[in-house]
Order: C-alpha cells, then sequence, then structure tokens
C-alpha cells in the first residue's frame, strides 16, 4: 500500500504539472482517481471487500468521459460520491488517523 500511495501522489502532481504546461496545446489532461471497482483486484490481491461499495466499470468510465467533456475541464476526478466525500475527508483529517484507516482497510482476508 505505501508503493500505491506514492505512486498515487506522484501521478496526480505529475498530471497536474502536465496539464498545466500542456493548457494551450489541443490536449486533455486528466487523472482519474477510482475507488472500489468490480474487477479481479480484490481476488488477485487477496484484499478484503467488506464494507466497501462497488462501481462498475461503465460507471467510471462515464465519469472520465464527462470530465472530459465539460466545459471547464478538471485536471483531477474522483469517481464515486463515496470516494469523493472519503477524499475531502482525508484533506480535513490528519496524517495520522488517514494512514490509520488506510491499513485497517488494506489488511489481507482471511
Amino acid at each position: 500500500m505505501a508503493v500505491h500511495a506514492a505512486t498515487k501522489a506522484f501521478v496526480l502532481s505529475f498530471t497536474e504539472a502536465l496539464a498545466h504546461e500542456l493548457r494551450d496545446a489541443p490536449v486533455r489532461v486528466l487523472a482519474l482517481s477510482l475507488g472500489a471497482t468490480r474487477s479481479e483486484f480484490f481476488a488477485t490481491s487477496r484484499t478484503s471487500e467488506a464494507g466497501l461499495r462497488f462501481q462498475t466499470p461503465e460507471q467510471v468510465v462515464a465519469t472520465a468521459l464527462r470530465a472530459l467533456d465539460a466545459r471547464r475541464r478538471p485536471t483531477t476526478v474522483v469517481s464515486g460520491r463515496v470516494n469523493r466525500l472519503a477524499t475531502g475527508a482525508s484533506c480535513l483529517l490528519p496524517r495520522r488517523v488517514v494512514l490509520e484507516a488506510m491499513a485497517r482497510g488494506a489488511r489481507p482476508a482471511h
């Protein structure tokens, strides 16, 4: 999870910088952050699905396409209402609290 979190932070920062550099180019740059999505991820990672609200891949794609079609295109988008709320809350909470919550959620399923 440490590598995942660090990589995600890099991708978000890189996307924002790239979008700024290409602001006058006919290119769209978007980082899409998604939460639990119906896929093989949880089975292959042996991570618990308990308490998660899943989105379908189609819902995630629809979120990305809406963002790309928006008049004021965002640089980053969080897919799913619950994911947006969790992301917003994580910005308000102390990092230690967020890390503990993430660690609890990342425990392997039994």
